[in-house]
């Protein structure tokens, strides 16, 4: 019962498929499950097992998952968890090495504010993104390709040099920013 409470206040997909519908409904209970409440901070995991930790990347699938599901105080919830990560430079990363988390948190910001059209969340996230803006200009300088620098991010990827992904995960989260132009004007 209290898990079908959860499942009816968001999106409600009938497709002539059960098996689909069950698979969409038994993954939201999975992500509401990794969910790990620590004072008033919701830290979005991957699960309780393997992948008991915190990264920007899944955390901001997860937080759009909740929003076009309908659960976008979830989904704010999630987000507001990711200034943890933002460094004293304006970088967000969970893990060194690892630059998609810029591109990322920003994406994540943007789509969020899109569906819900939240300005108190565009007003939240100014100060964080134009910090991070300021990151972006600044490592760019000291790049000689003038994108996201050569790094070592240890992931599937196991290499040293410049992560494509890094660099469109950052073009992707400055479109999805574009919302602050018409709340504060350019950053």
């Amino acid at each position: 019962i209290f898990w079908n409470g959860i499942i009816n206040e968001g999106i409600k997909l009938v497709l002539p498929e059960e098996k689909v519908n069950n698979t969409f409904k038994a993954s939201l209970v999975y992500d509401l499950i990794a969910r790990e409440k620590r004072g008033n901070k919701y830290i979005q995991k991957v699960n309780h097992f393997q992948y008991d930790a915190f990264w920007l990347r899944d955390a901001s699938f997860v937080a759009r998952m909740y929003d076009v599901s309908g659960y976008h105080q979830i989904a704010r919830e999630v987000l507001e968890f990711f200034p943890n990560w933002q460094n004293d430079d304006g970088n967000f990363v969970s893990h060194g090495g690892q630059f998609d988390g810029w591109g990322q948190v920003m994406w994540a910001y943007g789509q969020h504010f899109q569906i819900t059209k939240d300005t108190s969340f565009a007003e939240w996230t100014y100060p964080q993104m134009k910090k991070a803006f300021t990151w972006l200009k600044n490592i760019r300088k000291t790049d000689s390709l003038g994108i996201i620098p050569v790094t070592t991010p240890g992931d599937n990827e196991d290499i040293t040099g410049h992560v494509t992904g890094h660099n469109f995960w950052a073009l992707s989260g400055l479109k999805n920013i574009q919302f602050i132009k018409s709340i504060h004007g350019y950053l």
